[in-house]
Protein backbone atom coordinates (compact mmCIF):
# COMPACT_ATOMS: atom_id res chain seq x y z
CA UNK A 1 0.00 0.00 0.00
CA UNK A 2 1.81 3.33 -0.85
CA UNK A 3 0.31 6.71 1.30
CA UNK A 4 0.75 10.50 1.28
CA UNK A 5 1.62 11.66 4.35
CA UNK A 6 2.53 15.63 5.17
CA UNK A 7 5.33 15.10 7.56
CA UNK A 8 7.14 11.97 6.03
CA UNK A 9 6.06 12.14 1.80
CA UNK A 10 5.38 9.42 0.03
CA UNK A 11 5.71 5.78 1.93
CA UNK A 12 5.12 2.35 1.20
CA UNK A 13 3.99 0.19 3.38
CA UNK A 14 3.20 -3.53 3.92
CA UNK A 15 -0.17 -4.69 5.23
CA UNK A 16 0.96 -6.25 8.32
CA UNK A 17 2.61 -2.58 8.95
CA UNK A 18 -1.13 -1.00 9.08
CA UNK A 19 -3.00 -0.98 12.38
CA UNK A 20 -6.90 -0.86 12.69
CA UNK A 21 -8.34 1.83 14.92
CA UNK A 22 -12.05 0.65 14.87
CA UNK A 23 -13.06 3.72 17.24
CA UNK A 24 -10.58 6.09 15.69
CA UNK A 25 -9.02 8.80 18.03
CA UNK A 26 -10.51 10.57 19.99
CA UNK A 27 -11.65 13.48 18.00
CA UNK A 28 -10.39 11.53 14.94
CA UNK A 29 -13.12 9.21 15.33
CA UNK A 30 -13.54 9.02 11.44
CA UNK A 31 -9.96 7.71 10.68
CA UNK A 32 -9.32 4.26 11.53
CA UNK A 33 -6.23 3.19 9.38
CA UNK A 34 -2.98 4.24 10.87
CA UNK A 35 0.99 3.48 11.09
CA UNK A 36 3.38 4.08 13.72
CA UNK A 37 6.79 5.71 12.04
CA UNK A 38 9.97 6.29 13.50
CA UNK A 39 11.04 9.98 14.19
CA UNK A 40 14.85 9.82 14.72
CA UNK A 41 16.78 6.68 14.88
CA UNK A 42 16.69 6.51 18.79
CA UNK A 43 13.09 5.77 18.62
CA UNK A 44 12.20 7.91 21.61
CA UNK A 45 9.55 9.41 19.88
CA UNK A 46 7.25 8.08 16.90
CA UNK A 47 4.66 8.86 15.42
CA UNK A 48 1.13 7.56 14.66
CA UNK A 49 0.33 8.55 10.84
CA UNK A 50 -3.26 7.98 9.51
CA UNK A 51 -3.37 6.19 6.14
CA UNK A 52 -6.21 7.94 5.80
CA UNK A 53 -5.61 11.82 5.66
CA UNK A 54 -1.80 12.79 5.01
CA UNK A 55 -2.00 15.86 7.59
CA UNK A 56 -3.52 13.49 10.42
CA UNK A 57 -0.47 12.51 12.53
CA UNK A 58 0.21 12.35 16.20
CA UNK A 59 3.40 11.91 18.36
CA UNK A 60 3.60 9.30 20.45
CA UNK A 61 5.99 8.11 23.44
CA UNK A 62 6.01 4.69 25.53
CA UNK A 63 5.24 6.30 28.61
CA UNK A 64 7.19 3.62 30.60
CA UNK A 65 10.21 5.36 29.24
CA UNK A 66 9.57 8.36 31.39
CA UNK A 67 7.09 6.86 34.34
CA UNK A 68 8.10 3.35 34.76
CA UNK A 69 5.43 3.22 37.52
CA UNK A 70 2.93 4.03 34.79
CA UNK A 71 -0.04 1.63 34.69
CA UNK A 72 -3.11 0.52 32.53
CA UNK A 73 -6.13 -0.84 33.84
CA UNK A 74 -8.02 -1.87 30.73
CA UNK A 75 -11.51 -2.81 30.53
CA UNK A 76 -12.97 -6.36 29.52
CA UNK A 77 -15.34 -4.45 26.52
CA UNK A 78 -11.68 -2.57 25.15
CA UNK A 79 -9.84 -5.96 25.54
CA UNK A 80 -12.72 -7.71 23.26
CA UNK A 81 -12.56 -4.77 20.85
CA UNK A 82 -8.62 -5.35 20.50
CA UNK A 83 -8.78 -8.85 19.62
CA UNK A 84 -7.38 -12.17 22.19
CA UNK A 85 -4.79 -10.98 23.62
CA UNK A 86 -2.58 -14.15 24.73
CA UNK A 87 0.70 -12.56 26.39
CA UNK A 88 0.39 -9.18 28.12
CA UNK A 89 4.03 -9.15 25.72
CA UNK A 90 1.12 -8.35 22.83
CA UNK A 91 -0.01 -5.11 24.22
CA UNK A 92 1.77 -1.98 23.50
CA UNK A 93 0.95 1.30 25.54
CA UNK A 94 1.46 4.73 23.87
CA UNK A 95 0.49 7.98 24.78
CA UNK A 96 -0.30 10.99 22.54
CA UNK A 97 2.27 14.16 22.73
CA UNK A 98 1.58 17.67 23.06
CA UNK A 99 4.38 19.72 21.13
CA UNK A 100 3.93 23.61 21.58
CA UNK A 101 6.15 25.69 19.84
CA UNK A 102 8.57 25.44 22.65
CA UNK A 103 9.48 22.19 22.93
CA UNK A 104 10.84 22.01 25.97
CA UNK A 105 7.15 22.08 27.39
CA UNK A 106 5.68 19.33 25.50
CA UNK A 107 3.39 17.32 27.68
CA UNK A 108 1.97 13.54 27.37
CA UNK A 109 -1.72 12.78 27.77
CA UNK A 110 -1.03 9.63 30.60
CA UNK A 111 -5.08 9.75 30.96
CA UNK A 112 -6.20 9.09 27.25
CA UNK A 113 -3.51 5.88 26.50
CA UNK A 114 -3.64 4.52 23.11
CA UNK A 115 -4.10 0.42 23.44
CA UNK A 116 -2.43 -1.38 20.60
CA UNK A 117 -2.76 -5.65 20.14
CA UNK A 118 0.41 -6.62 18.23
CA UNK A 119 -0.65 -9.51 17.10
CA UNK A 120 -4.27 -8.83 15.66
CA UNK A 121 -3.02 -4.68 15.06
CA UNK A 122 -5.98 -3.31 16.55
CA UNK A 123 -5.69 -0.08 18.24
CA UNK A 124 -8.42 1.92 20.78
CA UNK A 125 -7.39 5.20 22.79
CA UNK A 126 -8.99 4.37 26.24
CA UNK A 127 -9.69 7.41 28.99
CA UNK A 128 -9.07 6.34 32.30
CA UNK A 129 -11.15 7.41 34.74
CA UNK A 130 -9.16 6.71 38.46
CA UNK A 131 -7.84 9.92 38.75
CA UNK A 132 -4.13 8.84 38.89
CA UNK A 133 -3.35 10.33 35.53
CA UNK A 134 -3.97 13.54 33.95
CA UNK A 135 -3.87 15.01 30.14
CA UNK A 136 -0.98 17.07 30.36
CA UNK A 137 2.25 15.61 32.02
CA UNK A 138 5.59 17.17 31.13
CA UNK A 139 7.91 15.07 29.66
CA UNK A 140 11.42 16.81 29.46
CA UNK A 141 10.82 17.81 33.43
CA UNK A 142 10.18 13.94 33.98
CA UNK A 143 13.67 12.82 32.04
CA UNK A 144 15.52 15.62 33.60
CA UNK A 145 14.47 14.23 36.81
CA UNK A 146 15.13 10.88 35.58
CA UNK A 147 18.86 11.84 35.08
CA UNK A 148 19.71 13.81 37.57
CA UNK A 149 18.40 10.59 40.01
CA UNK A 150 20.88 8.13 37.71
CA UNK A 151 23.59 11.07 38.34
CA UNK A 152 22.78 11.55 41.52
Amino acid sequence: MIIETTRFGTLELLEDEILEFPSGILGFEEYKGYVILEIRKDGMFRCLQSTDDPDIAFVIIEPAVFWPDYQVQVEADVLAELGAIEDPGDVVIYAIVTVPRDVTQMTANLQAPVVINRKTRRGKQVVLTDGKYHTRHPILAQRAGQEQRKTG
